[in-house]
């Protein structure tokens, strides 16, 4: 895997968890969490060190930052409301904004399964069950725990659903469904670990709209999903 292949990595994992929390599959209303979740993400093609990744999340907006080390931070800022993502690296004043499909479009494209292992064990502190998925986008190893509260639990779930680099409606639709949320996620690609997502802490508390509403001087252009693997060096 490349360098430029290993950051679209982050990127997609950045994107797997940083969508804010909506409503639930059924439309029923649900707690909605109002503060920061942070993480560590492991690639090996980077390295033995783990970035560190902090999302920030309010209503139907959420802001992600990702430290990179030498290659710079990567902000992400995802709207649910209006289904879009904008990106920022590092301190540029440029950037690019997708479109994000909404839920119905997600599940109707998506072809993703979940199969138990069976396994159980105490994973970065929670009670957790080992499940495989199988995505368009390849496979994961998910680590699930139904022990966090039910605002971060539905706003981690309802991220991945919407995430158009997942391809996971369907694999976390269903983990919902039996009330569990990842605690970690392996994700692997042509049999190889390419990265590693574990859930680090969470912390409630008021989130300011400027913390994640995308930068005004900041010049955004658009650009599709295909744009963006090609930028990743993807096929």
């Amino acid at each position: 895997m490349t360098k430029s292949a290993s950051i679209f990595v982050v990127s997609a994992a950045a994107a797997l968890l940083s969508f804010a929390p909506a409503r639930s599959f059924a439309q029923v209303p649900i707690p909605k969490f109002e503060g920061t979740i942070t993480y560590s993400i492991a690639v090996p093609q980077l390295g033995d060190d783990k970035l560190t990744m902090t999302t920030n999340m309010k209503g139907n907006l959420s802001s992600t930052t990702i430290d990179m080390g030498a290659m710079g931070s990567q902000r992400m800022y995802m709207n649910r409301e209006t289904h879009t993502m904008s990106m920022v690296m590092g301190e540029s004043k440029t950037g690019f904004t997708m479109d994000i499909p909404n839920d119905s479009a997600s599940a109707k494209d998506d072809a993703g399964t979940l199969v138990p292992t069976g396994k159980s064990e105490t994973v970065d502190g929670y009670k957790a069950q080992e499940f495989t998925a199988t995505t368009k986008a390849g496979s994961m190893d998910i680590w699930a725990t139904a022990d966090l509260p039910a605002g971060v639990r539905n706003g981690m779930i309802e991220s991945m659903k919407s995430n158009p680099q997942s391809g996971g409606s369907k694999v976390f639709s269903a983990l919902f469904a039996q009330g569990l949320a990842p605690v970690r996620i392996t994700m692997i690609t042509g049999g190889q670990t390419a990265a590693t997502v574990d859930l680090v802490k969470f912390d409630q508390h008021s989130v300011s709209d400027a913390e994640v509403l995308p930068p005004t001087d900041v010049k955004f252009t658009h650009k599709t999903m295909d744009d963006l693997k090609h930028m990743g060096g993807q096929n």
